[in-house]
């Protein structure tokens, strides 16, 4: 068996669905708030009220990547039949 181990700082990312309707819902609780969009997305009031309209935040995600950031002392033990 194959075990890979990340070691460090990471970071994740998603893309959240952007269609016009989402949009729109977005614009509609920021406007609720009465505050831009661009600080209602870094509000945590904002996902409190969206998810009495939408069942989760984790519905709007389209997409996610992430990995390890290059700083030390980040690193990423392999084992194969406990050796590595």
């Amino acid at each position: 068996m194959i075990t890979v181990k990340l070691f460090g700082e990471g970071c994740y990312i998603h893309l959240l669905d952007s269609s016009d309707k989402t949009v729109n819902t977005y614009q509609k609780i920021a406007s609720s708030m009465n505050i831009p969009l661009n600080e209602a997305l870094l509000d945590i009031g904002f996902f409190l009220k969206m998810n009495s309209d939408i069942q989760g935040i984790h519905q709007l995600i389209i997409d996610s990547f992430g990995g390890l950031l290059p700083v030390y002392p980040a690193y990423i033990e392999i084992s194969f039949n406990q050796k590595k």
